[in-house]
């Protein structure tokens, strides 16, 4: 692409090495054009631990990565497709597994010591599909995450480039 792209949802492999997880080059090489890489969320791509242990305790017969969805004619026909994908996830998640949200920080913080704090977002991903840090459950818990980001030490116009202004420079850069 001639113009900066956005990797809009994933983790960074120095947490999580896992394909959909991005290396530390290619985000270099995606803030180098001006582009935004935008942190997941998830347990899966942000926390080892978690992930160790939903390797292990991953629910039968689901495989580990997802087939791609048969031809469908209806809505009704992807809906029973994609149902049976889930539960992606393991139930039962024992709280001790889950990160908290000085540690999500941790991982903003990761991201913005290697591309710069103009070149990290956020791409919650909050579809239901991955176990979200302890206590954020939807994007009413953003105060939550601010509140970590001011305890770190995270200026104002720091947290809010992360927060979306990132996000709006690369869209209006993109599309104007």
């Amino acid at each position: 692409s001639s113009d900066p792209v956005l990797f809009s949802h994933g983790g960074f492999r120095h947490f999580v090495d896992m394909p959909r997880s991005i290396t530390d080059g290619a985000a270099r090489a995606i803030a180098s054009r001006g582009g935004v890489i935008a942190i997941q969320f998830g347990n899966s791509f942000s926390n080892p631990r978690y992930f160790e242990w939903r390797q292990k305790n991953r629910p039968a017969g689901l495989p580990g990565r997802t087939p791609p969805l048969e031809t469908a004619a209806t809505i009704e026909e992807i809906d029973r497709q994609v149902g049976r994908r889930y539960p992606v996830e393991p139930a039962g998640v024992p709280d001790e597994v889950l990160m908290d949200m000085s540690q999500l920080v941790e991982v903003i913080d990761y991201a913005v010591r290697l591309v710069g704090e103009d070149h990290v977002a956020l791409g919650s991903d909050f579809d239901g599909a991955v176990e979200p840090p302890r206590g954020m459950n939807d994007i009413s818990h953003y105060p939550q995450l601010t509140a970590a980001m001011q305890k770190k030490g995270y200026s104002e116009q720091r947290i809010r480039k992360i927060l979306g202004l990132n996000l709006l420079r690369l869209f209006r850069q993109v599309t104007e």
